[in-house]
């Protein structure tokens, strides 16, 4: 439910004073819209999320990514073994490792790139907040393995 503010007297350090009128003006959020500060339901413009970057372009903050290119974790298992948490609850290949600061996926297999398993998309556009590491693939022909990794992002939806 949005909140409003109404009927406001902003006192400035120069002792100087503004008011807002009820129903004139509003507040300005964090990600450049007006009115509610920030959207607390997942996927909703407004909303803040931490995701995976699985798009091919590199990014800084401020670029506008599509949801698309941006995957959440719709599994997790607690793997107290390696302290890490990961999409399945077993240790056969394919694994997907979620942490901190990457999703992480193994594979058998020369399959170069693949998505984090145990993931969705989100829709709409996006705009990065911040941003670590980048995507990567790699293969290990002695293990037949495929490894790939995925950015995590503080992003912003925006539309």
């Amino acid at each position: 439910m949005p909140v409003s503010i109404e009927n406001t007297v902003i006192r400035f350090n120069d002792g100087t004073t503004q008011s807002t009128a009820a129903g004139a003006g509003g507040v300005t959020s964090l990600n450049g819209q007006t009115g509610a500060i920030t959207n607390t339901n997942f996927n909703s413009i407004g909303s803040l999320a931490w995701l995976a970057y699985c798009g091919t372009s590199n990014i800084i903050a401020g670029t506008t990514i599509a949801g698309s290119d941006l995957r959440y974790a719709t599994q997790i298992t607690n793997n107290t073994a390696s302290s890490v948490y990961r999409s399945e609850g077993t240790t056969s290949m394919p694994v997907t490792r979620w942490d901190g600061v990457s999703a992480s996926r193994f594979n058998s297999g020369n399959t170069g790139y693949v998505l984090p398993q145990g993931s969705a998309a989100v829709s709409g556009t996006w705009r990065a907040m911040y941003t670590v590491g980048a995507r990567s693939s790699t293969y290990d022909g002695c293990g037949n393995t495929t490894s790939s990794s995925n950015a995590m992002i503080l992003v912003a939806r925006v539309s």
